[in-house]
């Protein structure tokens, strides 16, 4: 069938199939070892994931914060579940009920920053929390709700090392 097309096409097959197939080889190599690297780690089978939302699942929350959304992702080297709330309770009354709850529960108060910027009109702030190679962290959006729709993100992490 190849016998069909002219000489000049044949080489550019030639010459795109050398360009193709060495970028082909490569990404499934990334992907051999993607998936190699998360089923030799902490968290295969998602297992870092699953005791993450259990964690998220049992975790009070606040009165007045209104679940509006939920991500996760799961890789050998971290997993996270990440919550998104609407809320107009004020940061200190939100600071305030983590405290009392993570510290009560062997969680240790990391860090606590202001998220000011000269390009963005912010006052928002974060709380991080710290328990072996598990991280929550409450992230303020200020007073003006994020552009996503968010007034709180917590953050549900693990990371390996």
């Amino acid at each position: 069938m190849t016998d069909l097309l002219p000489h000049k096409d044949k080489v550019k097959i030639k010459r795109l199939m050398i360009k193709v197939l060495p970028v082909a080889a490569f990404v499934v190599i990334l992907g051999l070892l993607a998936h190699w690297a998360k089923q030799s780690s902490p968290n295969q089978d998602d297992g870092k994931l699953k005791e993450l939302q259990r964690l998220s699942s049992e975790m009070p929350v606040p009165s007045g914060l209104i679940e509006t959304g939920t991500n996760v992702s799961s890789r050998g080297m971290d997993a996270g579940v990440y919550k998104y709330y609407l809320s107009r309770t004020g940061y200190e009354e939100v600071k305030k009920f983590y405290v009392e709850h993570l510290t009560g529960r062997g969680w240790a108060l990391i860090r606590e920053e202001d998220h000011e910027s000269i390009l963005i009109d912010t006052d928002g702030k974060g709380l991080e929390f710290q328990k072996g190679d598990m991280f929550i962290t409450i992230e303020y959006a200020g007073s003006k709700t994020s552009m996503d729709g968010w007034s709180y993100a917590v953050s549900y992490v693990w990371r390996n090392g």
